[in-house]
């Protein structure tokens, strides 16, 4: 017998009187197939898609179109797509496992786009994936648990007893999903073909909007992540600078010569009063007699693109986090040329730079004059520094990765004898506290960092017996505070404010050092204020430390015209 699909007010009434009944009840009336996945996609595009729809009616002005046609035919080929996506998985027992994944996808991608602004791609799914878990727990906040349950948790019970219809046999369920299928592209094609000189100017000129086209962002960010990241660990290790060798200044310097490389983490040169920022957030770094160096540029917006692509041979443009996993960098170099090297980390971890040299996670180390259950602060470093160089010899460069400025959590990079700017935002969930707020708990943090480096100049002038010390510190990018409704970090760089890109740099050696290395006094104060970025800082290193390889090239060292000519 031939069974009617029921109106939608009747489906709704039903569902009214009995949201929860069993497949088959007597007392509800079942939903097609075909209907839910419309109505799915249809939920997917208004409840989980406010950036992106604010995104395209602030942008569809510059569409040479009435400014309702565009977003409307966006929305609707969006729906027909969403559709067929799912139509795909229209089957008994798969369709309602399937529409729960990506709902609980969609709230927690939507939950992050909408908190701090952001986009979602390849690299945001790296940092997601390479991050630890004390880092993400940060961002596991009570309004997230709230939308969890009540976007999530109940819509998705919801899903698990919804009476749906499908055809009896597997060949009549294959030919209707064959056919809706076909009528979802085509029709979608068509609203394309008509409108596609709109089209083609708005993603041409707007390609960052798919980024916001949610979950799909996810799941292509997420798949672009894994085929990189399993393409790095079949790859052979690819050796580079295989000549490096100590150069006549490095076998001088013998023994004495040591180097720390003070990695910083989310510091934005804007706050920095060495930048001329107002508030005396670097007071001590103020008079170390270091210099500052006040236009550097980042190589990426996040630890996992920046850091890599700071001790790589290739400059931003070239780099590929692909080719960089499976290839020698600036610690493989050093080590070549006879310079101990050790990483000590109170991050995330390296992601790949220090795989083949000495590594300590400081992290969770137990030094309670420095360390809790929420993490060490920066100064444990310091700490295992000073019992490192009493018992080493060099030449030596020592990493040290600092936890910096990573937010949301500011206040917890800083102890509270560093909370000078108040009232401070003391809570994960930014988005409650006011803009002062936030930014007075991320200057403490920075004032914080001041005094780390400053404390660190002092212990390398404690050992100046025993070494010649230099100490460049760098951050790996910057941070927004709320300009334009973005927080923390992780844009595409081509989108990017220059409060995520650009980023603080400062140089301190010692006299023994600027005499072992040949730079010329004075010499890089004038430096200071030239364009630099982190394309740099690989054949600097070299450079400085008299490192001997055809690797190495004079123009991106910026102390090369400090010395004299090799």
């Amino acid at each position: 017998m031939k069974r009617h699909w029921p109106t939608w007010t009747k489906v709704a009434a039903s569902l009214l009187r009995n949201p929860f009944g069993r497949e088959g009840s007597s007392r509800a009336i079942a939903l097609p197939v075909p209907a839910f996945t419309l109505l799915f996609s249809l939920v997917l595009l208004f409840g989980f898609n406010r950036p992106l729809w604010r995104e395209v009616l602030r942008l569809s002005t510059a569409v040479d179109a009435p400014g309702w046609i565009f977003p409307a035919s966006l929305l609707v080929t969006l729906a027909l797509a969403f559709n067929a996506v799912l139509t795909l998985f229209a089957w008994p027992g798969l369709l309602k496992p399937v529409s729960i994944a990506l709902l609980l996808i969609a709230l927690f991608a939507d939950h992050f786009m909408r908190q701090f602004g952001i986009f979602i791609d390849r690299e945001m799914m790296r940092n997601l994936f390479e991050t630890d878990w004390r880092e993400a727990r940060e961002l596991l906040t009570l309004s997230l648990l709230g939308q969890f349950l009540g976007a999530g948790v109940i819509p998705a019970w919801v899903i698990t007893r919804l009476p749906l219809v499908f055809p009896r046999g597997w060949r009549r369920q294959g030919v209707r999903n064959g056919v809706i299928l076909f009528l979802s592209l085509a029709i979608g094609v068509a609203l394309i073909a008509v409108e596609f000189k709109h089209y083609s100017v708005f993603f041409r000129n707007n390609r960052h909007v798919r980024h916001l086209v949610n979950p799909v962002n996810v799941l292509y960010g997420t798949s672009g992540y894994l085929k990189r990241h399993f393409l790095q660990q079949t790859r052979p290790l690819l050796a580079i600078g295989t000549d490096a060798a100590a150069g006549p200044r490095l076998q001088r310097a013998g023994k004495r010569l040591l180097f720390v490389l003070a990695v910083g983490e989310t510091a934005r040169a804007a706050n920095f009063s060495l930048q001329g920022y107002t508030r005396p957030t670097n007071p001590r770094l103020a008079g170390a007699g270091g210099v500052y160096f006040s236009r550097v540029t980042a190589c990426g917006t996040s630890t996992a693109a920046s850091l890599p692509c700071m001790f790589s041979a290739k400059g931003r443009a070239e780099f590929s986090d692909e080719e960089a996993g499976s290839t020698e960098g600036l610690l493989d170099l050093l080590q070549r040329a006879g310079i101990g090297v050790i990483w000590l980390d109170n991050n995330s971890g390296c992601k790949g730079a220090c795989d083949r040299v000495a590594y300590e996670d400081l992290s969770q180390a137990d030094r309670p004059e420095h360390c809790s259950a929420e993490g060490c602060l920066d100064s444990v470093m310091n700490a295992r520094l000073d019992e490192i160089l009493a018992t080493r010899s060099g030449p030596l460069v020592v990493v040290l990765h600092q936890k910096g400025s990573h937010g949301p959590a500011y206040y917890k990079r800083y102890p509270d004898s560093f909370r000078h700017f108040t009232p401070t935002c003391d809570r994960d969930e930014i988005d409650r506290c006011d803009r002062e707020a936030i930014i007075n708990a991320y200057d403490n943090s920075i004032l914080f960092t001041d005094s780390v480096l400053a404390d660190l100049i002092l212990l390398l002038q404690k050992y100046e017996q025993a070494f010649d010390p230099a100490m460049l510190y760098v951050s790996d990018h910057g941070e927004s505070l709320g300009e334009n409704g973005l927080y923390l970090h992780g844009m595409p760089f081509l989108l990017a404010p220059e409060s995520q890109t650009h980023v603080p740099m400062y140089l301190w050696t010692s006299p023994g050092f600027r005499a072992a290395m040949a730079l010329e006094e004075g010499c890089l104060e004038r430096v200071g204020p030239e364009p630099l970025s982190h394309d740099n800082l690989f054949h600097t290193i070299l450079g400085i430390l008299d490192v001997r390889t055809e690797v190495w090239q004079s123009a991106l060292d910026f102390t090369q015209v400090c010395r004299p000519p090799r």
